[in-house]
């Protein structure tokens, strides 16, 4: 079963007829918090989401719209990488120590105690690594319409301030797949 298949199953399930036909895509949704700098911590992402705004978020709530949802296949957690000043973000880094994340959607734990750090890849920034874990094609986790959803991770390590003095860097996440949005197919 590929991921829209998935997509489609579920919505069946649910008894949502209408989110075939909406638009098909490739979706992420990040979320960053502040970083404490201090070891064993926990960071609720997309928890009160609406109160931050983008950079640091790109969702106003942590439930998709009637029609809308995601298809998780991969996630990753970061922290962003200051400049020399440390002020102005510049790129992300890895995290430093053993990550592990915990998905909530609705009132169901669906992950438990994963270890963000079993895959790394490769990003642009000169070989730095993103900690992250790949869902597909084994899983992929549906995050239907309409229903909440929290990722919890806990760090082992103390996060300092990646480059620069000033202050500590935000740590973040962000779920990465196949998504559908809502489609009117008429102009407002």
């Amino acid at each position: 079963m590929n991921q829209q298949q998935k997509l489609m199953y579920v919505a069946q399930e649910l008894g949502l007829s209408t989110l075939d036909q909406m638009q098909g895509t490739t979706r992420n949704v990040f979320d960053t918090l502040a970083n404490p700098n201090t070891a064993n911590t926990a960071f609720d992402f997309f928890k009160s989401v609406g109160q931050r705004a983008f950079p640091q978020t790109n969702i106003a709530d942590n439930r998709f719209q009637v029609n809308e949802a995601l298809l998780i296949e991969y996630i990753n957690v970061y922290k962003t990488k200051l400049d020399g000043a440390g002020t102005n973000v510049i790129g992300i880094e890895a995290l430093t120590g053993a990550v592990y994340g915990e998905l909530t959607i609705g009132n169901q734990g669906v992950l438990k105690d994963i270890p963000l750090d079993v895959v790394s890849q490769s990003n642009t920034d000169k070989g730095a690594t993103n900690k992250g874990f790949y869902l597909a094609p084994l899983i992929g986790i549906v995050i239907p319409p309409q229903v909440e959803w929290t990722f919890r991770i806990v760090v082992e390590n103390a996060q300092g301030a990646a480059t620069g003095a000033n202050g500590n860097p935000r740590i973040g996440c962000e779920l990465y797949g196949t998504g559908v949005l809502l489609n009117l197919k008429s102009s407002l």
